[in-house]
């Protein structure tokens, strides 16, 4: 029986190895030796503490190993392993276990894995680790390996004692000299992910000493319109000051997130569940590129989920979010309703619709019978809200994944906008009129003062007298919607409908005085809900990149300001309102124009619209005038590849100038900062154009290879980096920069480069 087994074994072997080879481009003639797995798969291994063995395998170019081929025994009797602590991993297409083609997790370039120790003989000081692992390159896959190595081990006193040097290293301020070590990105954000019996993914990133992770740069999207992510919550992060962009929220400690799955339907083929992150260096001074890592949901295991979801009436009745949230939600629908009343369409509607709910017969009924029935009308009206919630909510969680795209968010700021346009009476937004006709003779019809009757009609009459509050109605919907919560969304209709009911139950209940008279400023109340829904609009657009949000929030200031008379002067005898309104008007005037200067600085935060460095104290040596209105493209140069780097590099040499290259990203905050505070100073500009070649890489985009190649040849790892050269060519080891670097700091290196 073992024979067949080693033979069967054997045999799959060789066929799923021959299935791989023919995925692979074929080996041309002049092509690598093969080398030894002991050469591809460096490995070593070390006693971490008494109870921890670190194993570690350094993986050469074009050659990846396995994660689920990791295996750990000892050739010492009595010594018992638990299970080994993976590192995260990649994901590629190969061949599975089984022979069939899907996703694998591998690593490449270095891996190490710790071993925990849950049985050994306290006499022991050296044991034998037997490493089980296989790995492939991109010909040939290696057939199982097993590397053996002997470890001395730590003994518990030994280990008290260096975490003893370690703690107090620590309170000196001396640091760790590992984390100070570069570190790649997936090392210092070690990523792993589990998926749960309640639907639910659960992340988690261990956050390495001196570095950190950006809360808003967490992104989740499936690539499965019938499976999506439900609402995230995130844990409390810590408030990071930024001199460039502010305050930001970064977490400094390991972090995990739950990532609820929804489930449209049955799904039939895998789901891959995209998550990106990006972290910095506090230690290192630099930013790592974002990182991607993918989680996959096989198709049976998301059947099974789905059912699950669809039989369980507790999980489908119960709002995603906390009470306090719900709260807010349903209270802030409730304010917008209560504003929607003094829209012009809709406060001139009550007293035609309290005589509706009282009869037309001149029935006298007492103050109770009165409210009840404007009650009940409301209740009727809130039916139809209460409906189109629930749908919105069902329906957002199927759209979440689409409004984490830039062109889908601008198409609903677009669609904002054209509702605010309504809102201002360019044009409007009802129901065809012989619906309406049809309608109005439906409730006519029923008999007025019944409490079915009046319930119909409010059913009826919400479509008609809300025709003329769509924009705003169709904005709660659109909140409902991104709740991507069905019960919290019908939630958020019943409140507005109850907000815009208010006035009409105090009428049904003789409390006429407290109704509002209708007059030219509830137009005023429609345009300030229209500037609003424009607000909204323009705040939406701060997540695209591309657009102008200050320049757009400096028109929406300004102009309303000016609606509200903010250039005008007051009369005498104006009453205190009006001073009021003035004041504010002034305000939003002072506002926007703090806004469009910011926008022409480059900022975009609309709380703190100039950006900070301007305020800085400027340099006291200034250069001519042509180097001060010098642009930052004049002073670097780009370069995309090796061959254009090594034609600059040659003929400064020949010129006889010093060269610095400057590796740059977009997503780089700190390359941002360098940008803005060090590189357009008039004397860095001046020192670089007439005295240097300086040239600038751009790896913004992570897989370029081009660019990678030149960060590989000087072993860069993130930027902002900054190399330099003397005037004879020579690479300046000591000299090389990461993170961000002030103006003087940076000239005083400059003037270290010239004197070598």
């Amino acid at each position: 029986m073992m024979l067949y087994k080693n033979f069967y074994s054997i045999i799959t072997f060789f066929i799923i190895s021959t299935i791989n080879l023919s995925f692979l481009p074929q080996a041309s003639a002049d092509s690598d030796e093969i080398l030894p797995y002991k050469e591809a798969y460096q490995f070593t291994a070390k006693a971490k503490d008494a109870k921890t063995i670190s194993a570690t395998w350094k993986i050469i170019d074009k050659h990846l190993m396995y994660k689920d081929k990791f295996k750990f025994t000892s050739d010492t009797p009595g010594v018992e392993f638990g299970t080994p602590k993976m590192p995260a991993s990649e994901t590629k297409e190969g061949i599975r276990a089984d022979g069939s083609m899907g996703p694998i997790q591998i690593y490449k370039h270095q891996v190490t894995i710790d071993i925990p120790i849950t049985k050994i003989d306290p006499a022991l000081t050296e044991i034998k680790l037997v490493a089980h692992s296989q790995g492939c390159n991109d010909r040939i896959c290696y057939p199982p390996n097993k590397q053996r190595i002997s470890i001395k081990l730590v003994q518990a006193s030994q280990a008290s004692g260096l975490n003893a040097i370690q703690d107090l290293s620590a309170s000196l301020g001396l640091g760790d000299a590992a984390n100070n070590e570069m570190m790649t990105a997936q090392q210092a954000f070690q990523f792993s992910s589990e998926i749960t019996n309640n639907n639910s993914i659960i992340a988690n990133w261990k956050v390495a000493k001196g570095t950190y992770l950006y809360k808003k740069n967490f992104k989740f999207v499936s690539d499965n319109p019938n499976v999506t992510i439900g609402t995230v919550t995130f844990p409390k992060a810590d408030k990071k000051n930024d001199p460039l962009f502010g305050d930001v929220e970064v977490y400094h400690q390991d972090v995990t997130l739950t990532l609820p799955l929804v489930f449209a339907k049955t799904t039939t083929s895998d789901t891959k569940i995209k998550i990106s992150y990006q972290g910095c260096s506090e230690t290192l001074g630099i930013c790592y590129p974002p990182s991607k890592q993918e989680v996959f949901i096989p198709a049976g295991s998301s059947s099974t989920l789905a059912a699950n979801t669809d039989t369980s009436n507790s999980n489908s009745t119960d709002s995603k979010v906390g009470f306090k949230d719900f709260v807010a939600y349903v209270l802030l629908a409730f304010v917008i309703g209560l504003g929607l009343t003094f829209t012009p369409c809709v406060l001139p509607m009550i007293p035609i619709l309290s005589s509706i709910i009282i009869g037309q017969g001149g029935e006298q009924i007492s103050k109770t019978k009165g409210g009840t029935l404007a009650a009940i009308y409301v209740l009727g009206t809130s039916v139809v809200y209460v409906i189109a919630g629930w749908i919105a909510g069902e329906s957002g969680d199927q759209l979440q994944a689409y409004f984490q795209i830039p062109w889908v968010i601008t198409t609903f700021a677009v669609l904002l906008f054209l509702l605010a346009l309504s809102m201002f009476g360019l044009y409007n937004i009802q129901m065809p009129s012989f619906i309406q006709s049809r309608m109005q003779e439906k409730s006519s019809s029923l008999k007025s003062g019944t409490y079915f009757g009046v319930f119909i009609m409010g059913v009826l009459s919400s479509l008609i007298v809300g025709a003329c509050a769509s924009p705003l109605l169709l904005s709660v919907l659109g909140i409902a919607m991104t709740t991507h919560d069905p019960v919290l969304g019908a939630a958020i209709m019943f409140g507005m409908a109850m907000g815009m009911g208010v006035f009409l139950i105090a009428f049904g209940v003789g409390a006429s005085a407290l109704v509002p008279k209708a007059g030219t400023w509830m137009d005023d109340v429609k345009y300030g809900f229209g500037v609003l829904l424009i607000a909204v609009a323009i705040y939406l657009l701060q997540n695209v990149p591309q657009a102008p949000v200050l320049y757009l929030w400096a028109a929406l200031l300004i102009i309303t300001a000016i609606y509200m008379r903010a250039t005008q002067a007051l009369p005498d005898g104006s009453s205190g309102w009006k001073v009021l309104a003035k004041g504010i008007a002034t305000l939003f005037l002072v506002w926007g124009i703090l806004a469009l200067l910011g926008g022409m600085l480059g900022g975009r935060d609309i709380l703190s619209p100039i950006p900070t460095e301007v305020f800085a104290p400027k340099i006291t040596q200034v250069g001519s005038a042509s180097s001060a209105s010098a642009s930052h493209e004049s002073v670097l140069t780009r370069v995309n590849n090796l061959a254009e780097l090594d034609a600059k590099l040659a003929a400064a040499k020949q010129a006889g100038k010093p060269v610095i290259i400057d590796y740059y990203a977009d997503w780089c905050q700190d390359c941002l900062r360098m940008e803005k505070a060090t590189f357009n100073q008039p004397q860095v500009v001046r020192m670089l154009n007439s005295e240097f070649v300086a040239l600038q890489v751009d790896v913004t985009d992570q897989y370029n290879e081009a660019t990678k190649a030149i960060m590989k040849r000087y072993g860069i790892f993130a930027p902002p980096a900054i190399l330099f050269f003397n005037n004879k060519g020579q690479l300046l080891e000591d000299l090389k920069l990461y993170g961000f670097k002030s103006t003087e700091d940076f000239i005083a290196l400059l003037e270290k480069v010239k004197l070598r």
